[in-house]
């Protein structure tokens, strides 16, 4: 009864899009207002069924066909560009636009998860070879090649770029533009320098890049970031990793595998969003292969001493090293986007704000990945969000449900890996936000073995 309740007040209220369309076209003084994103029920696939889906537009919302040079309008190839425009190709009458002012493929296939995990895997086998030679039982020598390493990596990460390049190129209902694009008004966008055009939904995922630090020095020569590190022409004898995120330490173990004197600096534990049992392990193997841990303190200055950096930590001392690898947190890449323009106000980190339907306060322009305020920076979430917003955007104009796209699990289900050594991975809440949620009522079991 309450379900046939809500559909006659649905329907009562029901607005023809044409009509929404040209209220739309009248405002386009949108308002900025911050928009909530709601948790979901605990369920991945979840689909929502709210009076306000009728706010949200679909591929035939904004009037004629003619009207419009694109009907959706992706700026950022990477994850959830190439799989959004992917999933378009099968509605051949639409006309959709893809532009990437950078690498297709983003962050992930090009200076992220795919060449990390390939140095990764490689530099495992000394790994191998210490547990091999351990008791005596195998005599193994063996030394690594650093630029047949990198020549490696630069083939692996170029066949999975040729093979999104084609695949992309393939699909007949696509314009790829290679141009950087911004809003710059109502359902418009300027592509390059002096092209406009008109586009009926605009989608935003264009990811972020590494955050710099504001200290004297920070420009010199071999201060670097997750972008370059893996690209290095000569393996680094001995390097300084700023932050203890995920990124940071996945780095910091790789470089450890293949033989550099590394020291790491971060402001309190390493990995404090993982659970304290895992991190633990994680610390202690990175410790016992040589690691130099630096806690409670930071750089402030980088000085330049031939082909060595002085780096001036907070505590005075210095630390001498051929390379400073800031993995410091990544900031969203919409400085230039040109949304102010129609209203849309970025949060404190730049990020922007969505509702569960990926959905702007501009109605037509939708973000999804990196960009998304609150979201989790992962790269299978990105992938999932892209399914979803399509669904939403092809589902028919007078539909009562559509899935949620932000949150796309809760957090209670949420899983992350990382590639360091030993690997590790992690499910759900931790044990100590579970204590904090459910106090009195967490059992915790652990096992650790190994070598």
């Amino acid at each position: 009864q309450q379900q046939q309740q809500q559909q006659q007040t649905w329907f009562a209220s029901l607005v023809s899009w044409d009509d929404l369309a040209q209220q739309r076209a009248l405002q386009c003084n949108l308002h900025a207002g911050s928009m909530a994103v709601t948790a979901g029920k605990a369920v991945a696939e979840r689909v929502d069924k709210i009076d306000d889906l009728i706010e949200v537009p679909t591929v035939s919302s904004y009037g004629e066909k003619d009207k419009f040079d694109y009907d959706i309008f992706i700026i950022g190839a990477g994850t959830c560009g190439v799989r959004l425009a992917n999933i378009l190709k099968a509605h051949g009458n639409l006309r959709v636009g893809l532009a990437e002012s950078r690498d297709i493929g983003g962050t992930c296939v090009n200076r992220g998860c795919h060449p990390k995990k390939v140095l990764v895997k490689a530099s495992a086998f000394f790994q191998e070879v210490e547990q091999a030679t351990a008791n005596g039982v195998f005599k193994v020598n063996a030394s690594l090649i650093w630029p047949k390493l990198q020549d490696w990596r630069a083939k692996r990460v170029s066949e999975v770029v040729n093979w999104y390049q084609k695949g992309l190129q393939s699909i007949q209902n696509l314009e790829i533009i290679k141009e950087e694009v911004s809003v710059v008004g109502c359902h418009k966008v300027r592509i390059g320098s002096d092209t406009t055009k008109r586009v009926r939904l605009l989608v935003v995922a264009t990811g972020g890049k590494p955050r710099l630090m504001d200290i004297p020095g920070i420009n010199s020569a071999n201060v670097i970031t997750s972008d370059e590190a893996l690209e290095l022409k000569t393996k680094p004898e001995s390097m300084l990793v700023v932050g203890g995120g995920y990124i940071g330490v996945e780095l910091a173990s790789f470089f450890l595998q293949v033989g550099t004197d590394v020291t790491m600096a971060v402001r309190s534990d390493l990995l404090k969003d993982f659970d304290s049992d895992v991190k633990g392990v994680v610390e202690d193997s990175l410790l016992q292969r040589g690691l130099k841990l630096e806690k409670g303190k930071h750089p402030v200055e980088i000085v330049q001493d031939g082909h060595f950096l002085n780096v001036i930590m907070s505590d005075r001392t210095t630390i001498k090293v051929e390379y400073v690898l800031l993995a410091v947190g990544r900031e969203p890449l919409t400085a230039d986007l040109g949304l102010g323009n129609v209203g849309i106000s970025l949060d404190k980190y730049h990020k922007v704000p969505v509702n569960k339907y990926g959905q702007t306060s501009a109605p037509w322009i939708f973000a999804l990945g990196d960009v998304v305020a609150n979201s989790v920076e992962l790269q299978p979430i990105a992938y999932k969000q892209a399914i979803l917003l399509a669904e939403v955007l092809l589902r028919e104009p007078r539909a009562t449900t559509a899935p949620i796209v932000e949150p796309v699990v809760p957090a209670e289900h949420l899983a992350t890996a990382l590639f360091a050594t030993p690997r590790a991975g992690s499910v759900g809440l931790t044990e100590e936000v579970a204590k904090r949620q459910f106090p009195g009522d967490v059992t915790v079991l652990v096992e650790k073995w190994g070598p």
